[in-house]
C-alpha cells in the first residue's frame, strides 16, 4: 500500500542460473542475483522487473514479474437529496470500510448540521486512501432561490392593472418567504407600482399618458435569504378619442381641437393633420399634432380666424395605422 521492498518469485531453472533485469531487453544483470527470489530496492509505484534462465552458453528471453504498489487512491464524494435543511453525502462503492471526518463508517452520512467533511476509504487489502477533497455546507445547505414566474398584463390608456403574485411565487424548497415581496425597479412609465396586503400588485396608469409596452421589476426571497427577481411586462393599449367640437373663446374649455392620446400611442404619435373647409380648401394643415404647443385654435394656416360652421379633418399616421376622418364644428 506505502512504499515498500518487495518479494519476486520465478521457476523453471536451477540455483545459480537466474538473471533479474529492470528492461525487457539490454541493459545487464543485477549483480549477484542469480537465484529464483529476487528482493527489489523499497519502490513506491508499481514495477515491472524481468528475469531470464542462464545456463552458461545461453540465455532465455526475459519473462515480466510485476511489483504491484496497491495505492488507493483519493475518493471522490457526491451530493444528493440536498435540501434546505439536510443533504446525504455519499463515497465511492466497493471499499471495505469508510472513516469519517465525523467519526461515522457507512459509505453514505446524512449531513443535518453545517460544516466541512471529509473520508478516507480502505480496500480490502487494508490498503488505506489519503482524506478526500473537503465538502463544505452551510446552515443553508443546498437551498435554492425561490421561483417567480414571468408574466405579461394587458390594460388600456390610464387603466389600472393588479396581478397575484401570489399566485406565480413558488418554492422548491419550501421555505418560500411572501412576505419579502417588493416591487425594486418602478414602471419605466413612469406609472405607480405597489403591493398590497393580499400580495397583489398593482400598477396605476390614471396620472400618466402612456401607451405601449411597459415594465418593472419585482423581488421574492425565501426564509434563508436567498432572493429571486423577474421583470413583470404589460401591455398598455389605446386607441385616440376625437373631440369635434371647437370654441376658441378662451374659456379654457374646447379652445382647441383635442385629439386624445395622439401624442401619446406610438402608432399615432408621428401623424399628418389635414382640416378642410365644406368646399374641400385645405384650411389647416401640420404633422407631429400634440394637442398643445402643435395645435388647431380655429385659426387658419396664415393664422386668420375662420367663420363658425362645419369643417372636415383628416388624420394620417406614418405607422400606416388606418386613415381617421370626421367633421368638427367651429364655433364662436
Amino acid at each position: 500500500c506505502v512504499a515498500a521492498s518487495l518479494v519476486l518469485s520465478a521457476s523453471g531453472g536451477s540455483p545459480g542460473e537466474y538473471r533479474w533485469y529492470t528492461v525487457a531487453t539490454g541493459g545487464t544483470a543485477l549483480p549477484g542475483e542469480v537465484n529464483d527470489t529476487y528482493v527489489t530496492p523499497v519502490i513506491v509505484v508499481t514495477t515491472i522487473f524481468h528475469v531470464a534462465l542462464n545456463n552458461g552458453s545461453c540465455e532465455s528471453s526475459r519473462t515480466p514479474v510485476t511489483a504491484s504498489i496497491n495505492s488507493v487512491a483519493k475518493p471522490a464524494l457526491t451530493t444528493s437529496n440536498c435540501t434546505a435543511i439536510g443533504a446525504v453525502l455519499s463515497g465511492p462503492a466497493g471499499f471495505a470500510s469508510y472513516t469519517w471526518s465525523d467519526s461515522e463508517t457507512t459509505p453514505s452520512i446524512n449531513i443535518v448540521a453545517a460544516g466541512t467533511y471529509t473520508l478516507v476509504v480502505t480496500s480490502s487489502s487494508g490498503c488505506s486512501s489519503p482524506p478526500s477533497d473537503p465538502v463544505t455546507f452551510t446552515s443553508a445547505f443546498c437551498n435554492q432561490p425561490p421561483v417567480l414566474q414571468a408574466t405579461t398584463a394587458t390594460t388600456t390608456i390610464q387603466g389600472i392593472v393588479t396581478i397575484d403574485l401570489s399566485s406565480l411565487a413558488t418554492d422548491l424548497d419550501n421555505n418560500l418567504d411572501i412576505s419579502t415581496l417588493a416591487v425594486v425597479v418602478q414602471p419605466s412609465s413612469g406609472a405607480t407600482a405597489t403591493i398590497n396586503s393580499n400580495h397583489e400588485l398593482i400598477v396605476d396608469y390614471s396620472n400618466v399618458s402612456f401607451a405601449g409596452i411597459d415594465e418593472l421589476t419585482v423581488q421574492v426571497c425565501d426564509i434563508a435569504g436567498a432572493c429571486v427577481q423577474q421583470v413583470i411586462t404589460i401591455e398598455v393599449a389605446g386607441d385616440i378619442t376625437v373631440f369635434n367640437a371647437v370654441s376658441p373663446n378662451g374659456d379654457g374649455k374646447n379652445d382647441v381641437f383635442f385629439i386624445e392620446y395622439i401624442n401619446d400611442l406610438p402608432e399615432t404619435k408621428q401623424n399628418k393633420v389635414t382640416i378642410l373647409n365644406r368646399w374641400g380648401s385645405v384650411v389647416f394643415e401640420t404633422t407631429n399634432y400634440d394637442n398643445t404647443t402643435n395645435v388647431f385654435r380655429g385659426l387658419s394656416d396664415n393664422g386668420s380666424e375662420l367663420p363658425s360652421g362645419t369643417y372636415y379633418y383628416i388624420l394620417q399616421f406614418t405607422s400606416g395605422a388606418s386613415k381617421r376622418t370626421g367633421f368638427i364644428s367651429l364655433r364662436r
